[in-house]
């Protein structure tokens, strides 16, 4: 491959929050890389906005003071403590769920789960910092106000077509797709992206002070249901809001104009005395898809152009942010001779699947929210039902007025039985009773799914399997487990290093192994690399960590001699994307022979294609 007739190393095609994280990983590794945007500037509304530990994780290995700064701007977490469900802002509460755990010893424990916490965080400010920052990265040259066009797979890498004011055609040794749901990249690659399409949404990005209606029940999201309007109002910072409703078949986008849009806002605030400024209305689709597959050569799809979800849970930015830490420390080691292309098959082997359980996740987090539907007489397969009629020839032969006719009053009707909340008999009372408790067990969709957010692991031959106990992986979706099972990502725990405070995950090399030891065993396991090294032609950099002479960063408590699954004598080998490669539980009888073992198996790994 004639690597030098490449004006890049990679080009980065869409400047989302997934494109923009490639460039500043690329950046960092020192790869010249081109990131491609049709957009003139960041998007200007909320979009995607929870952000969970990893991704602040994977950007405080970027840059610190990123994280801090996207910490420091979100939703205090005061703000974040409830989902409220309620017939308008100004109305009843008829529900409510804690997303903040109330038992004290579980919410220490998840704290430290890591050195970053959950962040509600609308993406247009999110993007704001991660643009900026890229177009101040050194080895990125961005190119905003740009589109791709046609893209092919030549010799060298790939050849793309830039449009735009600076338009030309580029080559690069990669390409990373980023450019989301509709990608291009995706569809000139032939590669299909099956799923259902799960409903049709409508919303409006409005600017409202509604402290005077919220006041006494912050939450992040109001559920609003009543007989005009069901639909989640979603609050954001600096009076923002999004306002979501359902489009039924024969409905069109451009049938929710302003003043149908005000009317829906009036019925979700319980009042029209609000100052309500329109910011911006759109129109989505709620699939659940996944890529037939990740990589075509030296093409990669990330994000939203590898995988769609429904929102329920917020796992799409965050699964695209891990992506691309996946992927972008393997191209570095095939660059730098380190590794052969096959590498590069580990992308697909071990996050596609993560995709798929995260697709499952948020399908099963919609599908519970049915669990309230039913209560109230609007079970799915009623809509379903009515979808499937809508969609027929019959009604589709009927002029379009008479359809939007009959939409409406079906709908009117089905959303009659909501009047049931307001029924002060005996049954009104057991159904609102019943709501709450239905409201209270949604702890999976709004409560953090720590299990999915930090407990995934990845399977293939980069992850050396070994012996464990059940109760070191995740028990459910709902729990994290701290774990050094291979393929697990490494524990959080606080550390000092020359007077500073650290997280182990800080100890990662971006571009090497890190094998962890004790101090007090240093002498063996040095000796131990010493003879195994040259089985592995990538980097492999041994840290102690323990207490005592010789130690390169010391436990601040004894949070890492519980978690790193090891004894005194062990050893833990660390990936650059903070997955643990393999552990030894304790010295073996002959280390240097077991680590010329694990170096020759992932060498092999690292220069033949993963089955």
């Amino acid at each position: 491959m004639n690597v030098a007739a490449n004006d890049y190393d990679v080009v980065v095609v869409g400047a989302g929050p997934v494109g923009l994280s490639a460039a500043l990983l690329l950046n960092q590794q020192g790869m010249k890389t081109l990131l491609v945007e049709q957009r003139a500037a960041p998007i200007g509304h909320p979009a995607g906005h929870v952000l969970n530990p990893r991704s602040l994780e994977i950007w405080r290995q970027i840059d610190p003071s990123l994280a801090r700064d996207i910490r420091s701007d979100s939703a205090p977490i005061e703000d974040l403590r409830y989902v409220i469900w309620c017939k308008s802002l100004a109305g009843p509460e008829l529900g409510r769920v804690n997303t903040v755990t109330h038992d004290h010893v579980e919410l220490a424990e998840q704290i430290r789960y890591s050195p970053a916490r959950h962040a509600h965080y609308p993406q247009h400010r999110l993007e704001q910092k991660l643009w900026s920052r890229a177009a101040q990265a050194d080895r990125v040259e961005f190119m905003p106000g740009h589109a791709a066009g046609d893209i092919s797979i030549t010799a060298g890498g790939v050849e793309l077509g830039v449009e735009g004011p600076r338009g030309k055609t580029v080559r690069a040794r990669w390409c990373i797709a980023a450019d989301g749901a509709r990608s291009g990249i995706r569809k000139q690659l032939g590669i299909a992206m099956p799923g259902p399409t799960l409903a049709r949404i409508a919303s409006i990005h409005f600017t409202a002070n509604l402290d005077r209606l919220i006041r006494g029940r912050p939450a992040v999201i109001y559920w609003i249901y009543n007989d005009r309007m069901v639909g989640p109002l979603i609050r954001h910072l600096d009076d923002d809001w999004i306002l979501m409703s359902m489009l039924h078949p024969p409905q069109q986008p451009e049938q929710f104009t302003e003043a149908h849009w005000r009317t829906l806002i009036a019925e979700a605030l319980g009042t029209r005395a609000v100052d309500v400024r329109v910011n911006a209305i759109g129109h989505w689709a709620m699939t659940a898809q996944l890529a037939e597959r990740f990589r075509e050569g030296p093409v990669f799809l990330a994000g939203d152009s590898a995988h769609r979800f429904p929102p329920t849970g917020g796992y799409g930015i965050n699964t695209g942010v891990q992506d691309v830490h996946n992927l972008v420390w393997k191209l570095k080691a095939v660059k730098d001779g380190h590794a052969g292309d096959a590498l590069l098959d580990s992308y697909q082997t071990e996050r596609r699947p993560v995709a798929e359980k995260n697709c499952s996740r948020s399908v099963e987090n919609q599908e519970e929210m049915d669990s309230i539907n039913r209560l109230i007489g609007l079970p799915k397969e009623d809509l379903e039902k009515a979808h499937r009629m809508m969609e027929s020839r019959p009604f589709k032969a009927m002029p379009l007025k008479w359809q939007l006719g009959l939409v409406e009053r079906l709908s009117a009707l089905g959303m009659r039985r909501l009047r049931m909340l307001d029924d002060n008999s005996a049954r009104g009372q057991r159904l609102r009773s019943k709501l709450r408790r239905a409201a209270a067990a949604q702890r999976a969709h709004f409560g953090g799914a720590h299990g999915v957010d930090l407990g995934y692991r990845y399977g293939g031959s980069l992850s050396l399997d070994c012996a464990h106990a059940t109760d070191e992986l995740c028990p459910s979706d709902l729990v994290y487990r701290p774990s050094t099972v291979p393929g697990c990502r490494l524990p959080h725990a606080w550390l000092q290093r020359d007077g500073c405070l650290l997280s182990s995950l800080d100890l990662i090399g971006t571009d090497h192994l890190c094998l962890l030891v004790d101090p007090a065993w240093r002498d063996d396991w040095e000796e131990a690399l010493r003879q195994a090294r040259d089985a592995l032609s990538y980097p492999v950099t041994l840290l102690c960590v323990g207490d005592g002479e010789g130690a390169d960063a010391t436990p601040e408590d004894n949070l890492w001699f519980e978690r790193r699954g090891v004894d005194s004598s062990g050893a833990v080998l660390i990936r650059p994307d903070g997955h643990v490669a393999w552990r030894s539980r304790s010295l073996p009888a002959d280390p240097a022979q077991r680590l010329r073992e694990v170096f020759e198996h992932l060498s092999l790994a690292f220069n033949r294609e993963l089955r």
